[in-house]
């Protein structure tokens, strides 16, 4: 002890600030000149096995003027050696850039709605208190449309009809 110091612990209690809306991921990507184009389908599925969040192609011309696929695939950091190696094994490329990025997500969640078709799961988000948006999952419309023989727009509708209503909008 000290005879000119207060014998005292300071301590606060309490919890870290978190933000659900915002995460931190990985944008790796790749420049394609020379791969056939059927090869794609099962890189992309591939690449969503290893674990990416989304997975897109953007046409893009090279030097030379030539015509090409830019892949780009969003995924969690620690996935990244996996996303790249998929890369390297599915497609004709021979290097990868990886960004890290920061985004921000809308709270996400699925309500189900009745129609005279049937129940559809509809997925909603909002966005802190303000903006609120809401889809029908399509494999139900599809499904739903089938087996009543309509056509799938009259049961999207019908399904967003009904979410409008169970809202009071």
């Amino acid at each position: 002890e000290l005879a000119d110091r207060p014998n005292l612990l300071r301590v606060f209690i309490g919890e870290t600030a978190s933000f659900p809306d915002r995460d931190e991921v990985a944008v790796v990507e790749t420049n394609i000149d020379d791969l056939s184009p059927q090869f794609y389908e099962a890189a992309i599925e591939r690449l969503f096995k290893a674990g990416a969040l989304d997975v897109f192609t953007q046409p893009i011309y090279m030097k030379k003027n030539r015509p090409a696929v830019l892949l780009s695939v969003i995924c969690p950091p620690e996935l990244v050696d996996a996303v790249a190696e998929v890369m390297f094994a599915e497609t004709s490329t021979i290097g990868v850039r990886i960004m890290k990025a920061e985004r921000r997500c809308m709270n996400r969640w699925i309500e189900v709605v009745s129609t005279e078709f049937g129940d559809i799961r509809m997925k909603v988000a909002q966005w802190q208190d303000t903006a609120t948006k809401a889809m029908p999952e399509y494999d139900d419309i599809r499904r739903l449309a089938d087996e009543k023989g309509v056509p799938v727009q009259q049961v999207w509708e019908a399904a967003m009809a009904a979410y409008r209503n169970k809202k009071g909008v």
